[in-house]
């Protein structure tokens, strides 16, 4: 993944969430940028993961009318932590990365709820029923979103072979 593949996800990631919420109605926030923060950093390393966070969160804080900054050091830290854990311990299978993204998503919202906090002491802690369907939903799509690009490339081998198999072009 390049700078501008990570930037675009990033975007793209933004332009999603804020589109779900908008139009969800009673539907619970699914911090998407937060999901492409813990895939860059599992995928490239916790600088990555470092720069990514920083910048979805500063997109999201952005886009929240939220206090500039919170949001990326939150996700800065979080990157940093993902990528650094992914360094250190083997996740290769949808099991541990889906609890790494699980992980990460209540650590966040545990972080953004302490920097709030210092803030502004009138801060309330989130709903833990949102937070754990939150983190359970981003968890499950961003396992599944690594396996399907890790797989893409393997995919379009084979369909290309069985493409010239079959005479094609």
């Amino acid at each position: 993944m390049t700078v501008a593949g990570v930037i675009l996800a990033v975007i793209v990631a933004l332009a999603l969430q804020t589109t779900l919420v908008r139009t969800g109605g009673g539907f619970v926030p699914i911090d998407l940028g937060l999901a492409v923060v813990v895939y860059t950093a599992l995928s490239l390393g916790p600088l990555a993961g470092l720069f990514t966070g920083s910048l979805a969160g500063l997109g999201q804080d952005a886009l929240s009318g939220g206090i500039l900054g919170v949001g990326g050091l939150s996700g800065a830290l979080i990157g940093f932590g993902a990528g650094h854990l992914g360094s250190l311990v083997i996740v290769t299978s949808f099991v541990p990365r889906l609890l790494i993204f699980f992980v990460a998503v209540v650590i966040h919202s545990v972080l953004l709820f302490l920097v709030y906090s210092l803030i502004s002491p009138r801060g309330a802690f989130p709903d833990h029923r949102a937070l754990l369907t939150n983190a359970a939903v981003v968890a499950v799509v961003g396992a599944v979103a690594f396996r399907v690009i890790e797989g893409w490339p393997e995919y379009a081998r084979r369909r290309q072979l069985r493409r010239r198999a079959l005479g094609r072009r």
